[in-house]
């Protein structure tokens, strides 16, 4: 809980901040006029993001993390198979879903980019993928998994970590207006817990955000390292991210069974998740700790 309140509040109060010097940077700087055009809610999701990354460390650390074993990323065999496999099922799975909302008639492609744009498109996809995937895995299962199973049995501590990954996944974006304060980063917070007020997005919205925690620590607790479920992270980030750029909504179709243009909460990407956890049962599976162990 301190940490998400280090990261979330720490985020809130140190976006302002970084806003008013990109600001003040811009007027000198005309590299920097593009940067000081973005709003607010821009500049606390990266702040959420640093301050994450910062504040890991000390979290394992407090936590009783000594070594890389500890947190998923110690040496071991076959680690470049199992982010391989998990990079493929998370691609192909949600590609899956892609091309059902395209058979559906719930969007149409959109292929009316420059060159030059769909390359920065799929270099940035790729380095969220990894980035993101990274990061993300560390946090959430190599920290907050790792952290309940050491006071939990693992089945709760699985349950527990991707109910706190679907509830952080599920906050709804936030839009800043008018005037920046110190405490306007403060002010946007609640706008967050939007999402959870409206049933049509938390059914099956943020079902499906749990469900994929859940796929994610399944993953980890099989094979005992986080290399599985960097791959299958890293394999969702890349098509959701490519659907919402290559893909365009069409009005009036039912978004609540397809999904909007973010796709993860729509009902038919529920469907693919749960086919999902036949073939992570069925391929993580390794004598070095993981399931078999636990079980």
């Amino acid at each position: 809980m301190l940490y998400m309140l280090f990261v979330f509040a720490g985020g809130a109060l140190l976006a302002p901040q970084v806003y008013a010097l990109v600001q003040w940077s811009g007027a000198k700087f005309e590299w920097l006029h593009k940067l000081a055009e973005f709003p607010l809610h821009r500049y606390m999701t990266r702040c959420f993001t640093f301050l994450a990354v910062v504040g890991l460390w000390p979290f394992l650390k407090t936590l009783g993390a000594q070594t890389r074993n500890d947190v998923g990323l110690g040496t071991r065999p076959g680690w470049w198979r199992d982010w391989t496999d998990g990079f493929l099922l998370g691609f192909v799975s949600v590609a899956l879903a892609a091309v059902l909302c395209l058979a559906g008639g719930a969007c149409t492609p959109d292929m009316n980019h420059t060159p030059g744009q769909f390359f920065r498109h799929f270099l940035n996809a790729a380095s969220a993928a990894l980035v993101v995937g990274l990061i993300e895995e560390l946090v959430f299962r190599g920290s907050i998994y790792g952290g309940f199973k050491r006071a939990f049995d693992w089945r709760w501590a699985l349950v527990l970590s991707s109910a706190v990954y679907g509830i952080v996944h599920f906050f709804a974006p936030m839009q800043a207006t008018g005037e920046v304060y110190w405490y306007s980063g403060l002010w946007l917070l609640p706008q967050m817990t939007s999402g959870f007020f409206e049933w049509q997005r938390v059914v099956p919205g943020f079902i499906n955000m749990t469900l994929v925690g859940l796929l994610l620590a399944l993953a980890y607790e099989r094979t005992g390292a986080l290399y599985a479920s960097i791959g299958l992270h890293g394999g969702w980030i890349f098509w959701l991210k490519t659907y919402g750029f290559m893909t365009s909504p069409i009005p009036n179709t039912n978004t609540w069974f397809w999904g909007s243009n973010r796709l993860i909460d729509g009902w038919v990407l529920l469907f693919v998740l749960a086919v999902c956890f036949p073939i992570v049962l069925k391929r993580f599976r390794h004598d070095l700790g993981g399931f078999k162990k636990a079980a």
